[in-house]
């Protein structure tokens, strides 16, 4: 299962090394979803190896996230074997994808298999944005995340992550947000097969954003914590600023009424904003969450058949 944006040239590229490295061993289906429903669809592929291929039309751009969150909520109705997820664009390298399905056949049907990526292919600036997102994840959320889309879904797991609200934001941030079973299998980025990526600093961003709101409830009761730090530093900068007022000589006339003021100034600050992590920990516990098992039917346009079995 594929989320595809404007990617075919660089799919139509993927599919025969795909089914080299996994015919000898599968039957394989294709599922494309495609992310950009207003433009025109290439001619079918068809490719051998597959049985099956069929292309979800969505009723408008949802998102990688999305689109996956799409995929694995349709395939969840019919029962299929082991879904791999994997990007159109080849730089989830086939070959991994091989090693990838042989370790979640080996560890059975509890367990998914994510791709960690031991070596990044992008640019530095890009590399740096990186660590700056897994450092501000790890602060913000208590975890370490040093996965990504690429992943085998076993059949039996399938329909229980297709109904995971948390899924709808980010993929691999919603599995770990559950504490669903998962094994890594360490994996080097390959490069684009064609074309050029569509992710621009707008969308990288949201992406890091939406991974860290997975987990909005633990990052707003952390945030509040630390808030409740900062007021009892300032509590004790008041205490100080009235001890050398009354109690020693050092004051200077007008330092003290100043130094107060601006205390109680950040104080009050403070304090609404632990009112406002209060009521935002609270609000995102009463909140009604998108089910992708249940509502993806909304964002369904229409299946395409382009290949199936014996055709």
């Amino acid at each position: 299962m594929t989320p595809c944006y404007k990617d075919w040239s660089a799919l139509r590229a993927l599919l025969p090394l795909l089914a080299e490295a996994l015919t000898p061993e599968s039957e394989l289906e294709l599922l494309i979803v495609n992310d950009h429903p207003w433009g025109a669809l290439p001619e079918p592929l068809d490719q051998a190896g597959f049985e099956r291929i069929r292309v979800l039309q969505l009723t408008r751009n949802l998102g990688h996230q999305r689109a996956i969150a799409m995929g694995l909520s349709y395939l969840a109705g019919e029962e299929p074997g082991a879904v791999l997820v994997m990007d159109a664009d080849g730089e989830d390298r086939p070959e991994d994808a091989a090693r990838m399905v042989k370790a979640a056949r080996d560890h059975g049907s509890d367990v998914l298999v994510f791709a960690q990526r031991t070596r990044r292919s992008e640019s530095l600036l890009f590399r740096l944005g990186y660590f700056f997102y897994r450092s501000l994840y790890g602060m913000l959320t208590g975890n370490s995340i040093r996965m990504g889309n690429f992943s085998v879904i076993p059949g039996p797991l399938l329909s229980r992550v297709a109904a995971l609200p948390e899924i709808w934001t980010h993929y691999a941030a919603g599995i770990q947000r559950v504490g669903a079973p998962y094994i890594h299998i360490p994996t080097r980025r390959g490069k684009r097969l064609d074309g050029s990526s569509s992710m621009n600093t707008t969308a990288l961003v949201t992406h890091g954003l939406s991974a860290v709101s997975v987990h909005s409830d633990r990052v707003g009761v952390r945030l509040l914590l630390v808030s409740q730090v900062f007021i009892a530093i300032v509590l004790c900068l008041m205490l100080t600023v009235v001890g050398v007022k009354f109690f020693t000589t050092l004051a200077i006339p007008g330092w003290a009424t100043s130094a107060f003021g601006l205390t109680l100034i950040l104080l009050t600050q403070l304090i609404i904003t632990s009112f406002f992590f209060v009521f935002f920990v609270l609000g995102s516990r009463t909140h009604q969450s998108f089910v992708p098992a249940r509502d993806f039917q909304h964002y369904l346009a229409e299946v395409l058949i382009w290949k199936e079995p014996g055709s």
